[in-house]
């Protein structure tokens, strides 16, 4: 359709651009984050970068936390918190995403597709709210 819409030189671009923004929104959604996993130490923390993102908390190959924010601040703040479920946090992976607004939309569809897949709410997600 979007295809067929530029081709043709459609005289509604708007509706164009509508179109391709929610395509673009549904397809970012939708996908898991790419980045391979790394250790959950204060070392690979210090390279990651102060940007908006959302990230995931893994014990080994299970995620138990999804959450989304400033990626530096949010990943060290975990890992100096004293909750007993992070504290089994041993991998983490994120994605920039840029904007406060695209990463907490990036995280609600995590956390939803983690629920239908799962059938819950990765572990820590469920104990904090």
């Amino acid at each position: 359709m979007l295809g067929r819409m530029r081709e043709k030189g459609h005289k509604d671009r708007g509706i164009y651009k509508a179109v391709s923004l929610i395509i673009q929104l549904i397809v970012v959604e939708k996908m898991p984050i790419e980045k391979r996993w790394s250790k959950f130490t204060l070392d690979n923390l210090n390279h990651v970068p102060t940007v908006f993102g959302v990230y995931e908390l893994a014990d080994y190959n299970e995620v138990i936390y999804i959450g989304s924010g400033k990626l530096h601040d949010r990943l060290k703040h975990w890992k100096s918190s004293n909750d007993p479920c992070i504290r089994k946090a041993s991998n983490y992976r994120y994605e920039e995403l840029y904007s406060d607004e695209r990463c907490r939309q990036k995280e609600r569809a995590l956390l939803t597709e983690f629920k239908r897949r799962h059938g819950r709410l990765p572990k820590c997600n469920e104990r904090i709210g």
